[in-house]
């Protein structure tokens, strides 16, 4: 009997250690088995430090989107912060399987929420203080996302959908409530 692939609960976790000359970025992540069939829990974290140059200055080398900042925050990132700390809870549960066909157009194979929870900090000053005196970011949320397949190709699905954060920005912020935001993504394999 064959079973379907999201049917599996896969266990698995990834690291990535970066290292530019004066940045040193490291990412982790984690999959764990839900609480019912097609449920997975993911883990996020990751944390970055500038190196003083040789002058005597700090680099701003940036870290590009290796290490996440916590969703909601529109051109937000980490990477003029001396010291940066990411960490991101995900659930994830299959709503529906519709099987909604426009032939030879479009198959909406699954609709599928995604709950998380996610928190940045930047520090300026140095990695000695970064949980005291960093900037903290928090946001949390759900993402409700349609699996689809267009033009019959049965192996590239394209996820669409939407984001609905509640941010919660530090003290004298005026970034704080609701966003929302589009969602775009091409699974190549």
């Amino acid at each position: 009997v064959l079973e379907p692939f999201q049917s599996k609960n896969r266990k698995s976790a990834e690291s990535y250690f970066y290292n530019y000359s004066d940045r040193i970025a490291i990412k982790g992540t984690s999959f764990f088995p839900g609480l019912g069939k097609y449920h997975s829990i993911k883990l996020v974290s990751g944390y970055s430090i500038v190196g003083e140059t040789p002058n005597g200055g700090y680099s701003t080398n940036p870290i590009s989107s290796e290490i996440e900042f916590a969703r909601g925050y529109l051109n937000y990132n980490g990477n003029n912060a001396k010291a940066y700390f990411f960490g991101s809870f995900n659930y994830t549960f299959t709503l529906v399987n519709p099987d909604i066909t426009i032939p030879k157009f479009l198959y909406i194979k699954r609709i599928k929420t995604n709950l998380f929870a996610d928190y940045s900090n930047k520090n300026h000053t140095g990695i000695e203080n970064i949980i005291s005196k960093g900037v903290k970011y928090t946001s949390f949320g759900f993402e409700l996302i349609f699996e689809n397949h267009i033009l019959n190709i049965p192996y590239s699905p394209i996820n669409m959908g939407m984001r609905l954060s509640s941010i919660d920005a530090p003290k004298g912020s005026s970034l704080r409530g609701l966003t929302g935001e589009f969602i775009f993504s091409i699974e190549l394999f």
